[in-house]
């Protein structure tokens, strides 16, 4: 399990060098969500406008090597000069601007680090865009294959054709990413997310196959963050553990409750179908000492052409076959009610469990000692419907159950 492999190692971030544990998980997933809240869409309108700064600053060293080209010499003194101090003012400019946006004094390291990774994550942004554009147009292709959903030849075509359409826009935008990561590498190469090889180089291939949940995606580059939920891939892999276990708890929770309620509707069952039983036995004893007795609610229920007491006889012989189905369905429910309740039921619904067992007896008991033949209710059913079963009161004694 992923999990205990996790919980098995050192915690780099541990001041105590203890291994990680659950708890260390379950924090690291609210400082992420405490900093997901915090990272308003204003600061992202700020980090895009950062992005574009960086980017004329690029276009603006690029301008300066250029003016070395032979090709300026042609220029008169006072054109190149003018050209020059174009450039330095609007490098000045651009400066104060990016100054202004970040709001700090960084070491001359630290803001070059930052807007390394800030190139990176807008190549990355637009990169995930295109990913999700590509896997909309493949999904009508992947379904075909996973779940069978056809596709005409003609659709086939004008998906295969929206793909390769986009094809070079995407092999750009994996082109740009390529050279931002690299450019990050080289010069950060301690940083975390860009030790090993080439795993985090972008191809057209890699992306068509790679998920859109993909842990690529989630890359501490992404969140310009140092904790350690942003730059240590162990530690969102831990996080995505506990949290798949929550979710398994939760949906534990509630096959529990759905159990219980489950239990509790087939003792309840059993119990009011067993009492209904137990007074049409009583009913049909009254009816044999005195034919004339008050009616009852059973009276009231029409029947064309049957006497009192054959209704009554008719009513518990269906009544036995209800309970024998019920038992049947509690009994088929039985071992797998047990194994759910082992996994899922806390201690404190004890109760529950002794309920059942206790009505699993007694319906073991009633197969034993009281249930007559079914063949023989169904017989007597049939008789009674047809009218051969005459109510004297001594032919179908013996199939009375006494629960």
């Amino acid at each position: 399990m992923a999990l205990s492999k996790l919980l098995a190692k050192q915690n780099p971030h541990s001041s105590s060098g203890r291994n990680y544990t659950r708890a260390f998980f379950l924090r690291q997933w609210t400082a992420q969500r405490a900093f997901q809240a915090d990272h308003t869409d204003v600061e992202e309108r700020r980090m895009k406008k950062l992005v574009a700064m960086y980017q004329r600053e690029n276009v603006i060293e690029l301008l300066r090597f250029r003016l070395r080209n032979p090709s300026l010499l042609l220029a008169t003194e006072a054109e190149v000069r003018e050209l020059l101090d174009s450039i330095e003012a609007e490098s000045e400019k651009l400066k104060e601007e990016i100054e202004s946006l970040s709001g700090d004094s960084a070491p001359a390291a630290n803001v070059e680090e930052r807007k390394l990774r800030l190139l990176l994550w807008s190549a990355k942004s637009e990169l995930f865009v295109e990913a999700v554009h590509l896997r909309a147009e493949r999904q009508p292709l992947v379904d075909s294959k996973t779940i069978g959903a056809r596709l005409g030849t003609k659709l086939k075509e004008k998906i295969f054709k929206a793909i390769n359409n986009r094809r070079p826009a995407i092999d750009k935008v994996i082109t740009e990413y390529n050279l931002r990561y690299s450019q990050y590498r080289l010069k950060f190469p301690n940083q975390h997310g860009t030790h090993g090889d080439d795993d985090n180089l972008m191809s057209y291939e890699k992306l068509k196959t790679m998920p859109l949940d993909d842990t690529f995606w989630n890359d501490g580059l992404f969140y310009h963050c140092d904790a350690p939920w942003a730059i240590n891939p162990e530690v969102r892999e831990g996080i995505n553990c506990v949290l798949g276990l929550s979710r398994v708890q939760e949906e534990f929770e509630l096959i529990a409750q759905e159990l219980v309620r489950m239990m509790a509707w087939a003792i309840e069952v059993h119990d009011q179908i067993a009492k209904q039983i137990s007074y049409m036995q009583e009913r049909m004893q009254q009816l044999r000492r005195a034919p004339d007795a008050p009616e009852d609610h059973v009276d009231r229920i029409h029947l064309t052409n049957i006497t009192r007491g054959d209704k009554v006889k008719l009513i518990h012989k269906e009544l036995l076959n209800r309970l024998a189905s019920h038992n049947e369905l509690v009994e088929e429910w039985s071992d797998n009610i047990t194994w759910l309740w082992g996994s899922c039921q806390p201690t404190e619904n004890l109760t529950f469990i002794q309920d059942w067992n206790n009505l699993l007896r007694q319906i073991k008991q009633e197969k034993l000692d009281n249930f007559p033949d079914l063949n023989d209710v169904n017989d007597v059913l049939e008789e009674i419907v047809s009218g051969e079963v005459v109510d004297d009161g001594e032919d179908t004694e013996e199939v009375w159950v006494d629960l």
